[in-house]
This record gives structure tokens, C-alpha cells and sequence, in this order.
């Protein structure tokens, strides 16, 4: 007996074989050349927006520095205006507005600044004028943040020669600071 083997069909299964071998490499390589192409445009996106950010970050680091430079001379001018101040108030006879201008002055924060201060006189009453008499202040300037001007006004409150501490208003400008507006009145003294 002898037997007979078909290696037609052997030889097509390892075509077939071979052939799908050659497309999954083919797919394979493709797919790395095309993750390596999409790596590198996502690197050099991001190298780029990392060398902007960097820019912008200097750029705002030169600015920080120029603001602290400008509020430590806003600060010592105010301490060298604040000690002639108390030089004017301590020559002088007893006034209670220089007393309460060097109150406030001790009162506000570094970070406030205070860019107008109005007194209104009381209205004309025809009681005696031995009789102490109240003013209505009116302030108006630029805090450094909504938190720095309710400190200021709770300090204002605390004190007994300013009463009525009143915000009129408050809008804060992102260039500046916290603008605002306070009217308060002072205890009854001339």
C-alpha cells in the first residue's frame, strides 16, 4: 500500500499564512510610523506653548518686580509723610483733625491707599455753638483687595472718633485694586 499526500493545498495555507503576515507587519509598521509622527507634532506643539509661557512668565515676573519696587517707595514715602505729619500735629496747639489725621494714617493698611479726603461741615443749626458738632468724611482710594478694605473699615469702627463707617462703593479694577468709597462721621467735636 503507498500513499499518496496533496501538498497543493499546504502550499496555499502557507501562502495565505505568509501573505497575512506580510499585511499585519505592514499594518504594524505603518501604525508606529504613524504614533511616531503624531509624538513628535504633539512634542513640538507643546515645546512651543511651554517657550511662550515661559516668555509670558518672565514678561510678568519684570512686572511683579516693578510693582513691589513701586509700592515699597509708595511706602516709604508715606512713613516720611506720616512722621511730618506727627511733627505738624505735635508743634501745634491741640486740634482734634490733626490728631484724627494722624489716627488715620496709623489706621490705614499698607496696601490701602487713600486718594481723597473730604470734610463736609455739619449744617448751620441754631443751637449754641459751645455745643460739639459732627462732620461727615468722605474717603475715597484704592485697596489692594476686598479683604485689605474690610480690614481698613473694621479698624475705622474700632476707633471712637470715627462713627458710621459707611461703603458707598467698591469696584475692583484688575490694573489697580479694589477702588472705593467710605463716608463715616465723626464724634461730636469741633
Amino acid at each position: 500500500m503507498s500513499y499518496a499526500v496533496n501538498l497543493v493545498p499546504f502550499s496555499r495555507r502557507v501562502a495565505r499564512s505568509r501573505v497575512r503576515r506580510r499585511n499585519a507587519w505592514g499594518t504594524a509598521c505603518s501604525m508606529a510610523a504613524i504614533a511616531i509622527c503624531v509624538a513628535w507634532f504633539v512634542g513640538r506643539s507643546a515645546h512651543v506653548a511651554i517657550d511662550r509661557l515661559a516668555v509670558d512668565l518672565h514678561a510678568l515676573e519684570v512686572q511683579q518686580t516693578g510693582v513691589r519696587a513701586k509700592l515699597v517707595d509708595g511706602s516709604a514715602e508715606r512713613d516720611d509723610l506720616l512722621e511730618q505729619l506727627r511733627r505738624l500735629a505735635s508743634g501745634r496747639r491741640a486740634q482734634p483733625w490733626a490728631h484724627r489725621l494722624v489716627e488715620l494714617a496709623e489706621l490705614t493698611p499698607n496696601d490701602v491707599f487713600l486718594t481723597e479726603l473730604a470734610v463736609a461741615p455739619p449744617p448751620a443749626a441754631p443751637s449754641e455753638p459751645t455745643e460739639p458738632t459732627a462732620h461727615r468724611i468722605r474717603m475715597v482710594g484704592i485697596a489692594l483687595d476686598h479683604s485689605v478694605l474690610l480690614q481698613f473699615m473694621g479698624a475705622l469702627q474700632t476707633v471712637p472718633a470715627w462713627d458710621e463707617v459707611e461703603l458707598v462703593r467698591a469696584h475692583l479694577n484688575p490694573e489697580q485694586g479694589v477702588e472705593f468709597e467710605l463716608v463715616c462721621g465723626t464724634a461730636g467735636e469741633t
